[in-house]
């Protein structure tokens, strides 16, 4: 049994055992997959209040719960929950109203993070294609505005992984990672090629062959300059409008 509380609120769920979902199926003679029906039941002051279902539409090893309780500027108790697939909802936790939601973005949610005393909340997972997928949610915003899209985070490097790493990449909180991950990002991008145009400058390649080719036609010092791009080390790339400058090392 799991427990979550806040307050004079609790909530508890089960998360069933492969023998327990084997015997759900023999009891409602099905082979529907029970590992994801899971439900919660919100207490107060030890009184069930209401029931909710976690979203089915999910992932081997998903089966956690998104459940994490919040007070509004009017007192009223909150919880967000992934009621439905890749939808956080916000739940008034006395009548388990859905009073607001977030933009449906078809991820499946894999795992989650709260950051910088719980103001943002840090999601891995995946989308259809398929592709990984991270976004991080404010959630004063989340908490009060409709379909709220959260920001996305680059997983350009972590092709194949479906489960990518929550970080903030160095910085101290989430707030400062958001202000600065586009920088972040574009610097591990000059970083990886950078490595790679290192690693394969001596290689076969198309300009390598041109310029051994004695039949290929250099004007000026133009096959100088060629032997130098090719020859010499990179330390780093710039990107800047459609033009790449590099530099040796």
């Amino acid at each position: 049994m799991h427990k979550r509380s806040f307050k004079n609120y609790t909530a508890i769920w089960t998360i069933h055992t492969d023998d327990e979902i084997k015997e759900l199926e023999k009891i409602h003679k099905t082979d529907e997959d029970w590992r994801y029906k899971l439900s919660v039941d919100i207490y107060k002051d030890n009184t069930l209040l209401h029931t909710i279902q976690k979203n089915d539409y999910s992932t081997e090893g998903d089966e956690f719960i998104l459940l994490e309780w919040f007070e509004l500027s009017d007192g009223k108790v909150v919880y967000i929950f992934n009621k439905e697939h890749s939808v956080i909802s916000v739940i008034d936790a006395d009548t388990g109203t859905e009073i607001n939601n977030s933009f449906m973005s078809d991820v499946f949610i894999s795992e989650y993070q709260m950051f910088d005393d719980r103001e943002y909340m840090y999601i891995s997972g995946w989308i259809w294609t398929p592709f990984p997928c991270r976004c991080i949610y404010h959630i004063p915003t989340l908490l009060t505005t409709p379909n709220y899209e959260p920001i996305y985070i680059p997983c350009y490097y972590q092709v194949g992984n479906m489960r990518p790493k929550i970080s903030l990449f160095g910085c101290k909180t989430c707030k400062e990672f958001i202000e600065k991950h586009t920088e972040i990002f574009e610097n591990i991008l000059i970083s990886e090629e950078t490595a790679l145009y290192n690693q394969n400058r001596s290689k076969p390649t198309l300009l390598r062959l041109f310029l051994n080719d004695s039949t290929v036609i250099f004007e000026g010092d133009s096959k100088t300059k060629l032997e130098e791009l090719l020859d010499t080390p990179k330390r780093g790339f710039t990107f800047f409008r459609g033009v790449t400058h590099s530099e040796s090392i």
